[in-house]
């Protein structure tokens, strides 16, 4: 019987591909995404300014596979743009599920010169990934003056009200 081995992470994150100091350990190929073929598990980076203002904000990334996304070297999560197929009926209070877009904590961010590394492995496009603001006009409360008990809490009546 053979023995199955399992190490955990990615060889770019363990030579510090994703933190701001590590990206000269390795020679970086400079170009256009757009010209270049999209290949599985293939690394990349950009840098971008920080917006003004306070809106939050949130990667756009519709025009990607799946993988990993970094900035300066705090991980914004895994992705994978797979949608399942039927009708969730039982939990449609939630809306409808988006895996687009992904929230970037502003505390994470300097003025200019973010760093953004990207592990693709399904080949897909990340010259199209957007950094998106969302603008708040206004906020939508139920305010009582008595909450209910966690123990006594129905979700379907509350929901429905």
């Amino acid at each position: 019987m053979q023995k199955w081995f399992y190490k955990v992470g990615l060889k770019g994150e363990a030579m510090g591909l994703v933190s701001p100091n590590g990206g000269p350990s390795v020679d970086w190929i400079q170009g256009s995404l757009a010209t270049g073929t999209k290949q599985t598990l293939k690394w990349y980076t950009a840098y971008f300014n920080a917006p003004g203002r306070d809106e939050p904000l949130a990667l756009g990334m519709r025009s990607t596979g799946k993988g990993q996304v970094w900035i300066n070297g705090q991980s914004i999560g895994r992705y994978w743009m797979v949608y399942a197929n039927g009708d969730c009926s039982l939990c449609s209070y939630v809306g409808t599920f988006r895996p687009t877009k992904y929230h970037v904590p502003r505390s994470w961010l300097k003025p200019t010169q973010n760093l953004v590394v990207v592990v693709e492995q399904l080949g897909g496009d990340p010259s199209k990934i957007t950094l998106v603001k969302r603008s708040v006009t206004g906020v939508c409360a139920n305010l009582q003056e008595h909450h209910p008990n966690a123990e006594n809490f129905d979700i379907d009546t509350a929901m429905k009200n």
